[in-house]
């Protein structure tokens, strides 16, 4: 980490502040050249035949710089061949005359120099004279570099340039190894004691507790590890045991349905087949046509309600679907109503009918879907006692064609709207339904991928909900509404 900082430190430091440095010490020479060039062109002569002379006395008094005259202003040849005669660039001359004074940094080469000055990189001042007839002149005056002041070698700056290197380094590889390494293991090692167990040997170092939490990280998450194999086995036993059971309940309601059927079907049955053979006794003695044929009656009857109960059983469980059956929804529901009309239960009945202007086709057989409203209407018309109120309506929702049966009677306790689609179950009083009317519809209506459902508050009657598949190309319109 040290030796990182100390290189970067190299790399950015050494170039950023050599030169920094440099201007630093080699400023203040200048400064002071410019300085003694305005002193000096202040106290010039005021005649210009003087200049030259005065000019050669300048490095006298001076002895740290080499002075000349130019006593001429530019624009013109003779300016030009004089400055090249002394060294100077004319262009720098001429800037000079047209700022009455210039500092320049200058490396000169052999043969361009003023007299008796080295070749190296040195100061240049130069500063306008005039004298009293306006005649313009300028005074150049150029450092002497053997005459400076003593300023650190390159060694030295190397030096000093190293010292700050190592202690910026020093420094900088304190506060990373402190922020990247001691801070994370401390904050690492006091979260560490506390996970340790209290029984645990006491470690002076932070990395060694670090070990020891780590180690008993380690032998948790084994451990949980073998937990949760041993649990997964359980729960694999588990579900294989409540397969089992749900095996076993499904077998237990086959065999209460079948029971529950068989009992349907023997009292459905038993009782018209009891009054064939009570009244197929007395024929056999009887003499009098009157009770023959009332007795004939009787048994024609129950003979009928027995061959219902058997072809309603055998509609119950065979129901057929018949492929790419249609049916136009209102044209079913208008032919419905117009059936049931003279029954005696729709005497006193009064029904409503809200039907979508829009076609509504249904994927089922028309005689299919007119049994299943038959059913229901006559079981509506029932609950109102004959006297009540129907409403009949019809729509489209999304891809399925809703068609609703309510009525304002009783409606429905709670528990029974659990088992009224069930074989067999009727809230009738016995002999006036088999109880398969409704069960019936639920297949009938399944078969073709609908549903049937029954929505009901006591008291505040019923409404029975048929959903159907929509066909045709309206299937694929957005409803109306």
């Amino acid at each position: 980490m040290l030796a990182i900082s100390a290189v970067l430190g190299v790399l950015v430091l050494v170039p950023v502040i050599r030169p920094i440095s440099e201007s630093l010490l080699a400023r203040p020479v200048g400064t002071r050249l410019l300085s003694l060039a305005r002193f000096a062109a202040a106290t010039a002569p005021t005649h210009a035949a003087d200049w030259d002379s005065w000019a050669r006395q300048l490095p006298v008094m001076l002895p740290e710089v080499r002075a000349a005259i130019l006593p001429m202003e530019p624009g013109t040849p003779e300016f030009v061949a004089a400055c090249r005669q002394l060294g100077l660039d004319p262009s720098r001359a001429a800037q000079a005359f047209a700022e009455g004074e210039l500092l320049t940094r200058i490396g000169l080469s052999r043969g361009q120099s003023l007299p008796g000055t080295p070749r190296a990189a040195i100061w240049e001042a130069m500063a306008v004279v005039q004298d009293l007839a306006g005649r313009r002149g300028l005074l150049v005056l150029v450092e002497r570099p053997e005459a400076r002041a003593p300023t650190a070698s390159s060694w030295g700056l190397a030096t000093l340039f190293g010292l700050l290197v190592l202690f910026i380094a020093l420094l900088g590889g304190f506060l990373a190894g402190y922020f990247l390494l001691v801070r994370p293991v401390a904050a690492a090692a006091t979260i560490a004691r506390r996970s340790v167990r209290s029984d645990h040997p006491a470690h002076p170092a932070d990395l060694a507790v670090i070990r020891a939490s780590l180690d008993a990280a380690v032998r948790t998450e084994r451990e949980l590890a073998t937990t949760v194999e041993r649990q997964g086995i359980r729960i694999r036993q588990i579900q294989s045991d409540l397969k089992g059971a749900q095996a076993g309940l499904i077998r237990a309601e086959k065999l209460a349905s079948v029971g529950q059927l068989a009992a349907g079907i023997a009292h459905e049955i038993g009782n018209p087949i009891g009054v064939i053979l009570g009244m197929s006794e007395i024929l056999k003695d009887g003499e009098d046509a009157e009770q023959t044929r009332a007795f004939a009656a009787q048994i024609h009857a129950a003979t009928l309600r027995v061959h219902g109960t058997l072809k309603d059983l055998l509609a119950f469980a065979r129901p057929v679907r018949e492929e790419g059956a249609l049916a136009d929804v209102a044209v079913v529901v208008d032919q419905t109503l117009k059936l049931l009309q003279p029954h005696r239960s729709f005497g006193q009945v009064r029904v409503a009918t809200r039907i979508d202007a829009s076609p509504l086709t249904a994927e089922i057989r028309p005689s299919q879907l007119q049994q299943v409203l038959v059913n229901l209407l006559l079981n509506a018309a029932d609950a109102t006692k004959g006297k009540g109120n129907l409403e009949v309506s019809a729509r489209r929702a999304d891809r399925f064609v809703e068609i609703r049966v309510t009525d304002d009677g009783p409606g429905i306790a709670a528990e029974e709207q659990e088992r009224i689609f069930d074989p067999f179950y009727s809230t009738k009083p016995p002999g006036e339904g088999t109880g398969l009317g409704l069960s019936i519809c639920a297949q009938l209506v399944e078969v073709y991928g609908g549903e049937i459902t029954v929505e009901s508050t006591p008291g505040k009657g019923a409404t029975f909900l048929l959903r159907l598949w929509s066909a045709g190309p309206e299937a694929f319109d957005p409803p109306a509404g």
